[in-house]
């Protein structure tokens, strides 16, 4: 996550814990695809 955050590459993360980052601005999510599952991993890159 940290390497996402400096935008030298991209995550794999829980929502729960980047959604936040991504309501910031601090991540985006590069693909329209997600998993609607509550616990599901999600890709996310700065």
């Amino acid at each position: 996550m940290q390497a996402a955050l400096a935008g030298h590459d991209i995550a794999l993360g829980w929502r729960r814990t980047t959604q936040r980052l991504i309501e910031n601005g601090e991540l985006i999510c590069p693909v329209a695809e997600s998993l609607p599952e509550h616990n599901a991993i999600a890709l996310y890159t700065h």
